[in-house]
C-alpha cells in the first residue's frame, strides 16, 4: 500500500506541477509575433534583387491603377489602368477605346496638343462642307460644276486642284453653287474630263 500511495502521490497533478507548466503572459510575450519581428521578416524593396519582378509576376486587377508618388511625396498619381468597360484610361481619360485611336474628352490647351473631333467640329462649325469631286466631260466643256450647296462665304471657298492650292478671283469664281473657272487661271491650266478637285467651303 506504501508503493501505490506513492506512485499516486507523485503523479498527482498538483497546483505547483499547473503553474510550472502553466503558459504565462512572460512566456506568449517572449514568442509573440510583435512589429519587430513582422519588420524583420517582411518582404521590402531591399529584399527584392533589382530587375528581379518580372511581367509575369505583375497583374493588377481591373480597374485598379497603377501608382507613382508624387514630386513632393504627399500623395500617389494614378497613371494607368484598365476600367471596367475594358478600355486603357491614363489619369482618368480613355485614351484608346478597343485599341483603335488615342482618345481624349479634354479641349487642347497647348499647342502641341492632341484635339478630339468633338473640340474640331465645334471650332469649324455646322456649315464647313468638303467635295472631293471628278471633273465630268459635260463639266470640263462648260469650265463649270454644280457644288452640293452654296458656300456662305464664296470668297472662302478652297480648291485643291492636282495638288495645288487655287486662288479665288485669280484661279475660279463661286455664284451660288456653281464654280466657274470659264477664263481664270484653272482654264489657263486646262481642266478636263477626269481631272480630281477638292473644294471646300
Amino acid at each position: 500500500m506504501q508503493v501505490v500511495t506513492k506512485l499516486i502521490a507523485d503523479l498527482a497533478v498538483s497546483t505547483a506541477k499547473i503553474a510550472n507548466l502553466a503558459v504565462t503572459t512572460a512566456k506568449i510575450d517572449n514568442l509573440a509575433v510583435d512589429s519587430t519581428k513582422l519588420a524583420d521578416l517582411s518582404v521590402s524593396t531591399a529584399k527584392i534583387i533589382a530587375d528581379a519582378v518580372t511581367g509575369a509576376k505583375i497583374r493588377l486587377a481591373n480597374t485598379e491603377w497603377l501608382r507613382a508618388r508624387n514630386a513632393a511625396d504627399s500623395a500617389d498619381l494614378n497613371l494607368i489602368r484598365a476600367n471596367a468597360t475594358d478600355q486603357t484610361e491614363i489619369d482618368g481619360q480613355v485614351v484608346f477605346v478597343n485599341v483603335l485611336a488615342p482618345q481624349s474628352a479634354a479641349a487642347p490647351l497647348v499647342g502641341n496638343d492632341l484635339c478630339n473631333k468633338t473640340y474640331v467640329d465645334s471650332q469649324v462649325g455646322s456649315g464647313f462642307n468638303m467635295e472631293s469631286r471628278t471633273v465630268t466631260s459635260d463639266e470640263a466643256t462648260a469650265k463649270q460644276l454644280t457644288l452640293a450647296a452654296a458656300p456662305a462665304v464664296p470668297t472662302e471657298t478652297m480648291v485643291s486642284f492636282g495638288g495645288v492650292v487655287q486662288f479665288y478671283g485669280d484661279d475660279f469664281v463661286v455664284v451660288g453653287t456653281t464654280l466657274d473657272w470659264s477664263g481664270l487661271g484653272m482654264d489657263t491650266i486646262g481642266v478636263v474630263a477626269g481631272d480630281k478637285l477638292v473644294i471646300a467651303y
